[in-house]
């Protein structure tokens, strides 16, 4: 049985025609509305599930243009600009982008209590904090210097939820984590929409 054969320009011209009925510009209802004017589809509010947004947001956050940073990610300028500026993540401030890190939620890889933990942080000072933890780690994982744990012993990050995570400082644990779990430091902290 033959397929019938779609009209696609009758097709786009009832669009156009329910569009204006409904009061809305021919731009709203294609699809694309101009610069500053409401899409007739609700927008997604969805985390940054999708790993390449998240790795253009964060090469806007070291500096990269916009272009670049979607380029690298692999993701079209176009697309990065409208989740940019729908969900209020960056601004261009002289001539540069700036990334509003308190919109972002942090995910990284802590060693607490005893096993390697993925925590998720809104602050960027406990982020900054726990980072360096984990630079103090692999520093003692290659020195065997123990001054390196020392300096971090007490210290704890609360996640979005409020919760606590205490460093793991005690050596053997470290050794032993360390052994266990295969290093992807690239997997180990990404940012996240809230």
């Amino acid at each position: 049985m033959a397929r019938k054969k779609r009209d696609h320009a009758a097709e786009y011209r009832r669009r156009i025609e329910r569009g204006l009925k409904r009061g809305i510009s021919r731009a709203q209802a294609r699809g694309h509305p101009r610069y500053r004017e409401k899409p007739i589809a609700k927008p997604t509010k969805m985390p940054f599930q999708e790993d390449r947004m998240a790795q253009a947001v964060a090469n806007l956050h070291r500096g990269k243009s916009l272009t670049k940073s979607a380029s690298e990610a692999g993701v079209s300028r176009e697309r990065l600009r409208k989740f940019i500026r729908d969900n209020k993540i960056a601004a261009r401030r002289k001539g540069r982008w700036k990334v509003n890190v308190k919109k972002l939620i942090w995910e990284f890889a802590l060693y607490t209590r005893g096993h390697l933990e993925f925590v998720r942080s809104n602050n960027p000072e406990d982020v900054s904090r726990a980072m360096s933890f984990m630079a103090s780690v692999r520093y003692f994982k290659q020195s065997q210097d123990i001054s390196a744990l020392e300096r971090h012993r007490g210290e704890s990050v609360r996640d979005v939820r409020g919760k606590v995570h205490p460093f793991e400082t005690n050596p053997n644990i470290i050794y032993r984590l360390a052994s266990s779990v295969p290093e992807r430091p690239d997997k180990f902290y990404r940012p996240f929409f809230r």
